[in-house]
């Protein structure tokens, strides 16, 4: 009976024991998990754009990407500042010197909607709403662990109530 009491005894302390190790091999486990995943995302490696440069980027009818941005037409897009109303208009107080009645061009962040799944929303440098892109699975997910990307493009009026647009969305270099 005593041999049976201290074999039990020895099992249980070595499952606490085990059970220790296993807890503490994970936290270290995911420690390095961590650490290597900042490591491969990284910072973005590209330099900002200037209104300059845009005004190169876009001839009125076609938006070319630089090296190390992706292409993506806007799903939503807003109207112009030239269209918007007055007060509207006077609210945001954005000086764009390379649009076009009809066409704004912007620079500003692509970030990930916390509302709606996949999509992908896209802001002038003055935190102003331009349009979302929808359907970026990949581009949402990479957002999700960053605070946000780059980007640049321009929205169209086509009609009073329509308008179009696209971007130009910085991406990371895959190791």
């Amino acid at each position: 009976m005593y041999l049976c009491r201290m074999n039990l005894l020895v099992i249980n302390i070595l499952l606490i024991v085990f059970t220790a190790l296993v807890v503490v091999a994970y936290a270290k486990h995911t420690q390095r998990a961590k650490k290597r995943r900042t490591e491969i995302i990284g910072e973005p490696k590209t330099k900002p754009i200037n209104s300059d440069e845009l005004a190169t980027l876009y001839d009125g009818n076609e938006l070319l990407c630089r090296v190390g941005y992706l292409h993506y037409v806007l799903t939503t897009a807003e109207k112009p500042l030239s269209h918007l109303k007055e007060t509207e208009r006077d609210d945001l107080t954005e000086k764009q010197s390379t649009q076009t009645p009809d066409t704004e061009l912007f620079v500003g962040y692509a970030i990930a909607d916390k509302n709606t799944k996949n999509r992908i929303i896209v802001c002038t440098h003055t935190h102003r709403h331009i349009g979302a892109i929808d359907s970026q699975e990949e581009l949402y997910t990479l957002l999700l662990t960053l605070p946000h990307l780059a980007a640049y493009g321009y929205v169209k009026a086509i009609s009073e109530n329509e308008s179009v647009g696209e971007a130009c969305i910085e991406s990371l270099p895959t190791n």
